[in-house]
């Protein structure tokens, strides 16, 4: 009986251990996000937009960030996900998209892609 009950609890507890990890990554990426906004307001600035979640496979706290950008004149929006601890881009230089402003759905199909590469 005690078996069938810790096999029971065993799903609650790990689905627990994922929310408070959850938890960790947001605080984590709220602290990075208001640490670059008082200490590195330029860069604050180019900031399109983000999304996170912690990737228990990886055992990480994934940012899949997008930053405005000017390339050769051009308005451009730099897509890349990070490890929101080290802030270090994740494989690298590897999956970095440069898209230009204007192609909405190209910001939306990379965004996606690395937020499904890296956060599940």
């Amino acid at each position: 009986m005690m078996g069938l009950i810790a096999v029971t609890l065993l799903p609650c507890v790990s689905a627990r251990a994922q929310i408070e990890k959850q938890r960790e990554c947001a605080h984590i990426v709220e602290s990075n996000i208001a640490a670059t906004k008082k200490q590195k307001p330029e860069i604050f600035k180019t900031i399109n937009g983000y999304l996170f979640e912690y990737n228990s496979r990886l055992d990480a706290c994934v940012i899949v960030m997008q930053y405005k950008v000017v390339v050769d004149g051009k308005n451009e929006i730099q897509v890349l996900a990070m490890n929101a601890v080290t802030r270090q881009a994740m494989e690298g230089y590897k999956n970095i998209f440069l898209i230009p402003a204007n192609d909405t759905q190209g910001v939306i199909d990379s965004v996606n892609f690395l937020f499904d590469k890296y956060s599940h």
